[in-house]
């Protein structure tokens, strides 16, 4: 490979990539380019894991040439967080601000001031206690007139008129993001039924009358059963380049409006859909007709020559159970992504029905159940013949299962050939033939990746050479030994991160523990970004491995299998010791 002098900051950004703060703050003391080449690594992003007091906001201060993102969570105290806005940052990127009282309204002023004279900015995540019209008058006029803003996440605990509303709406029609939280939980003032009907009619002639937004993600989040429900409609067929739509607290009406305008065309672009909570009563079959209806025109064809009736992409359910098996054949040649998070349990059969009806699915999150597995009505045979349709596929998959209490774990006689320990068999065994899998994220309450005892469930999983990550929540305290980690070092060739995790219940909620952590180098070479475990409790690049009591630290390009067998072995002695 043939390098110049040229080379050297491309280089030392790839080397930042890969190292933690931590690392980055031992690399800026060992000489003066050393100083030079990672400080600006170090202070691209300073409020993510540290709090800040108003007497440290000269640190900040220094460094302001460096600084990407500003977050007031990271700020301690009113007076670090006033302060901060007195200066300028000439490449601030992100800033995120919450007023959560109205004592802080002063506040206001300095934000507007400082988001106006920030013209780098491109990301604003701002949340108000309260929103008076001299504030919207000159909110609007900033918004309208920025330079580099696209993306706008916006909220208040007060609740905003409709007009106000489609102002906000108008003036970030260059917008590529926008997010609007029209009334949060707390410190809501109501207005009068008549005023805000008026005021939404009003609202709603306005949008039909203004020009089309750049908007490709929107998320929308009513005011309950409020007349802003009457404008989200409207506002949506203001879209036509939507790609991602979140939708939150939506009556039957609103939903019917909108497939009405899904149907027509309109939002030919749109592929991902983000559902929350919806109202108590909302009819499940309004929520699949809407979903069923994005590709609804298929005569349409895109520049690049993506047919625009294509239809759904991906499907992400945050809290409500709203997935329907009767959409699977309806996108079975386009769903890629789907993440049914919350608490909503779906059976065995809709797990079935998912991984042999959507071929090119790529992520899956899914919470099931084995309570009532219909033992009968499955196939068992064959669904150990045949692999997954998104076998060749599946990059990322978390699946959180439910084990009836009678089965308190794997060595109970009853475990052995009963349908929970078919369900594990066909699942492993399918998992196993994933040969694409990256991610995998494994949440239940009993132990199944011993290889001490059978069933020997891990054993099945040898040939996901590609896995990076593996994520493993468990209530039993019999976790991975030195003989597994062993087993996974050898047969997962490129793997980086491994979180073993025991469930600690307490008082009122349940406590996560990391007791082992493994991070690897890749043996056979990196080529993604790296990017820290989701939902781990650790994220930098160290090694604890195996005692919740007294955790082995191990730098990540020193650790070896030697060591971390040697270390464990010493542990188990320690504690056979004092016991």
């Amino acid at each position: 490979m043939n390098l110049s002098i040229f080379d050297i900051p491309h280089l030392r950004d790839e080397v930042t990539r890969y190292l933690s703060k931590r690392e980055q703050a031992d690399c800026i003391v060992v000489c003066k380019s050393w100083y030079g080449y990672f400080t600006p690594a170090l202070w691209r992003y300073p409020l993510e894991n540290h709090k800040f007091h108003h007497r440290d906001i000269e640190n900040l201060v220094r460094h302001k040439d460096h600084i990407q993102t500003i977050r007031d969570s990271g700020l301690r105290g009113k007076r670090a967080k006033s302060s901060i806005l007195r200066y300028a940052f000439p490449i601030l990127r992100l800033l995120e601000i919450t007023i959560s009282s109205t004592t802080q309204l002063h506040y206001e002023r300095s934000v507007l001031r400082f988001i106006a004279t920030t013209p780098t900015l491109r990301v604003l995540n701002l949340r108000l206690a309260g929103y008076g019209d001299r504030f919207h008058e000159k909110f609007v006029g900033i918004l309208g007139s920025h330079p580099n803003l696209l993306n706008l996440r916006f909220g208040s605990y007060e609740q905003m008129r409709s007009v106000q509303v489609q102002e906000i709406v108008q003036a970030c029609s260059k917008f590529t993001s926008l997010e609007l939280n029209f009334t949060l939980e707390r410190g809501r003032v109501f207005l009068d039924d008549v005023v805000e009907l008026e005021d939404a009619l009003a609202a709603k002639g306005q949008f039909t009358q203004m020009k089309d937004t750049n908007i490709r993600d929107l998320a929308i989040f009513p005011s309950g059963t409020g007349k802003h429900q009457l404008i989200i409609a409207p506002l949506i067929e203001r879209c036509p380049l939507l790609e991602k739509l979140t939708l939150e607290g939506l009556t039957d009406e609103t939903i019917l409006d909108i497939t009405a305008v899904l149907k027509s065309g309109r939002c030919y672009l749109l592929k991902e859909v983000v559902s929350s909570r919806m109202l108590s009563g909302c009819n499940r079959k309004y929520m699949e007709d809407l979903l069923c209806s994005i590709g609804f025109a298929t005569n349409i064809t895109t520049s690049s020559g993506r047919n625009g009736g294509g239809g759904l992409e991906a499907y992400t359910q945050r809290i409500s159970g709203l997935w329907s098996a009767a959409l699977i054949p309806r996108y079975s040649q386009t769903l890629a992504r789907l993440v049914l998070a919350g608490n909503a349990l779906y059976g065995l059969k809709s797990m079935i029905a998912i991984v042999y009806g959507l071929p090119r699915l790529q992520m899956l999150t899914i919470r099931i159940s084995l309570s009532s597995v219909p033992e009968k009505d499955l196939d068992w045979t064959g669904l150990l013949q045949n692999r997954w349709a998104c076998a060749d596929d599946m990059i990322d998959l978390a699946l959180k299962i439910d084990v009836p209490h009678t089965f308190k774990s794997v060595l109970d006689p009853m475990w052995k050939g009963s349908v929970v320990d078919q369900t594990f068999e066909w699942l492993f065994s399918r998992i196993g033939q994933l040969r694409m899998l990256r991610y995998l994220k494994l949440d239940c309450e009993r132990d199944l990746l011993s290889l001490r005892n059978e069933p020997k469930y891990l054993g099945k999983m040898t040939e996901l050479k590609q896995l990076r990550e593996l994520l493993f929540y468990s209530e039993s305290p019999g976790l991975v030994s030195a003989e597994e980690a062993e087993w996974m070092i050898e047969n997962w060739p490129r793997l980086i991160n491994v979180v073993i995790s025991e469930n600690l219940f307490g008082r009122d909620k349940a406590l996560n523990r990391s007791l082992s952590i493994i991070n690897l180098p890749s043996q056979s070479g990196f080529k993604r970004s790296p990017r820290p475990v989701r939902n781990s409790p650790a994220s930098k690049p160290r090694a604890r491995f195996l005692n919740p009591e007294q955790l082995v630290t191990l730098r990540s390009h020193e650790m070896d299998l030697e060591r971390v067998l040697a270390a464990n072995n010493q542990l188990v002695r320690m504690n056979d010791t004092k016991s």
